[in-house]
């Protein structure tokens, strides 16, 4: 027989889902910590809301209504701290939200209250719980954003925001609805919601179609991948600094400039832009930047990172590079990022024309290098 564990904590005597001991003249005095399960009792008003329990081994809930799908449990049991046994009678698959699903629930008809487990939570969506003394925060590690949140009232916590608004309460028709909708949109191989709401019209009386997001509708149609959130970022201003160039521009100023080069500081992402009229110009540029650094900030460049372009690749750089102890890598794919946020910082100075010739009233037919001159002078 396998057993569980429940939540525990010590509280009011009403605060508990196993029997109460009557009261006795010789043990009056110790009836307050009786109550060691953080549920209340079924005729509490908020017995449906899930309340957050750092006691519990798996999430678990009394109603077997909550699963969109069922599977075996992985205990027959689950024991409480003092030592009450009751049985679990089922498992499933609980929908909290469009996105966020909890596996392995056990269904334990003898609860009063849901109890999402803390240890579970945590190891599923590789967050942290932070726990304040009127709320509760559920925060990603990686990310650093909020996914959930909840009230603390009686001395428990309740989650109940579990998807900024468009949460699945059950206990009113739209959420009737949503539990109906979701498999349907499984069954029939992720059709669009839009095409769904012609299709099961009853179904979208009372809900929006434009608030349902399947996660898997939408990574099915990226076209790539989002990038990981790196934790590599340095904390030192000017140790790493990332280039690109370029060129040539099929409008050259009036100096002559046609190409230009840039240098982004991964610490506080500040960016350098310098014009220039020939590509071989890099190598006098990065030496004026390099100095610059040196005594403007009293600071050293440790690494200079560019893409697979061959402007850092001859001689004088490989020279220049050993003289002052500066490491030159490329691009690889795990800090392919790197490379788009550059790009996107060319993209944008590629747009200043269009948005400064409707912004500004200039005329139509500026070009970038132009627009660039016009900021600097």
């Amino acid at each position: 027989m396998a057993l569980g564990t429940a939540a525990v904590v010590n509280t009011e005597p009403h605060l508990s889902f196993t029997p109460q001991l009557q009261p006795h003249s010789s043990s009056s005095s110790d009836l307050g910590n009786l109550g060691c399960v953080c549920v209340n009792s079924p005729c509490d008003a908020e017995c449906g809301t899930w309340l957050l329990d750092s006691g519990a081994i798996d999430h678990m809930t009394f109603d077997a209504q909550d699963f969109i799908k069922t599977s075996l449990p992985r205990r027959t049991n689950i024991t409480n701290a003092n030592g009450v046994i009751s049985p679990v009678t089922g498992a499933g698959t609980v929908i909290l939200t469009h996105t966020l699903q909890l596996p392995n629930t056990l269904l334990v008809p003898s609860l009063s209250h849901k109890l999402l487990s803390v240890s579970q939570i945590t190891s599923d969506l590789n967050c942290r719980v932070l726990m304040y003394p009127t709320f509760c925060l559920i925060q990603d590690i990686l990310t650093k954003e909020i996914i959930r949140r909840g009230t603390k009232r009686g001395g428990l916590y309740y989650v109940e925001d579990f998807s900024m608004g468009r949460a699945h309460h059950m206990q009113h028709s739209g959420g009737i609805k949503e539990k109906e909708i979701w498999p349907w949109h499984y069954r029939l191989g992720h059709p669009s919601f839009t095409y769904m709401k012609h299709l099961f019209p009853e179904l979208f009386s009372q809900v929006q179609h434009f608030d349902f997001q399947c996660e898997t509708c939408t990574l099915a149609k990226s076209h790539r991948v989002t990038y990981p959130a790196h934790l590599n970022k340095k904390d030192t201003p000017f140790s790493l600094i990332h280039s690109d160039v370029w060129g040539p521009s099929p409008i050259h100023t009036i100096s002559g400039f046609k190409w230009f080069v840039f240098f982004v500081d991964d610490c506080t992402c500040m960016t350098w832009l310098y014009l220039l009229k020939h590509k071989d110009e890099v190598f006098s540029v990065f030496k004026s930047f390099h100095a610059m650094v040196n005594t403007q900030f009293s600071a050293k460049i440790q690494v200079l990172r560019s893409d697979n372009g061959g402007e850092y690749v001859n001689h004088q750089f490989r020279d220049y590079f050993n003289l002052h102890g500066i490491l030159y890598e490329t691009h690889v794919l795990k800090l392919l990022n790197k490379t788009v946020l550059l790009s996107g910082k060319i993209d944008i100075f590629l747009k200043l024309p269009e948005l400064s010739s409707s912004v500004l009233m200039l005329p139509l037919g500026i070009g970038l290098m132009q627009l660039l001159l016009l900021c600097i002078s």
